[in-house]
């Protein structure tokens, strides 16, 4: 596997997790998971109002709070436990007439427009490659799924190969009252992410759902 980002390789005798690590990262299936909601109803709302693509600017919240909480950027190198630098998002795009997917892969940049543009290329290196499968270490896998909502998914995972690379997935949204909501699932390995971890991330998302001008560029909805 490869590492386009700088890591540092954690010294297990002194690292605050090693019995955690070892109790609950070596099973047959060392990963726990989350299915919940998101509110992205002014995410939505400023999407529509400037002409940005929600995929995108969804896509830019996970990764922007995936790179902010220090555990999902843990992985398993080569008998070693890594801290990497920069977590960088590898998502699937779908090529309509064939009805096959690809992946894509962007480098994560704090400055959204370009990062947006950064995607659009990606996906069209995809579609033109035909990526399948990856040899990146230091990214997080996405799935987008716009056809349903759901309350609950399986991910496929490396069970022999020390698979630590975190996967997220989301549905369709829909409205509830004033709100409009979507699935959104995380899965992660337990020895290197627990519960609050995962409740820290999500709360780095509502930071950034809740007020998408300050990142976005675009004027605050009324």
């Amino acid at each position: 596997m490869e590492l386009r980002h700088h890591y540092r390789c954690i010294e297990l005798s002194t690292w605050k997790r090693r019995a955690h690590f070892g109790v609950f990262g070596r099973g047959d299936y060392p990963y726990d998971g989350v299915t919940t909601t998101v509110d992205v109803t002014k995410l939505l709302d400023a999407c529509r109002d400037n002409g940005i693509r929600f995929f995108n600017a969804f896509l830019y919240v996970v990764t922007r709070a995936m790179n902010e909480v220090e555990n999902f950027r843990y992985r398993m190198y080569e008998d070693q436990v890594i801290l990497c630098d920069q977590t960088d998002p590898s998502f699937n795009v779908l090529d309509e007439p064939s009805e096959l997917f690809y992946f894509a892969y962007a480098e994560f940049t704090p400055d959204f427009p370009r990062f947006d543009s950064d995607v659009e290329a990606a996906k069209a290196v995809a579609l033109d490659n035909k990526h399948l499968g990856s040899n990146r270490l230091d990214v997080f896998y996405v799935s987008r799924l716009p056809w349903f909502g759901f309350s609950d998914i399986i991910q496929p995972m490396g069970l022999s190969a020390n698979d630590s690379i975190p996967r997220l997935v989301w549905g369709r949204y829909q409205k509830e009252g004033e709100r409009v909501v979507m699935p959104f699932s995380v899965t992660s390995h337990h020895g290197f992410v627990d519960g609050l971890h995962i409740a820290r991330l999500l709360e780095k998302m509502e930071e950034l759902l809740d007020r998408p001008e300050r990142w976005t560029g675009a004027a605050a909805s009324m």
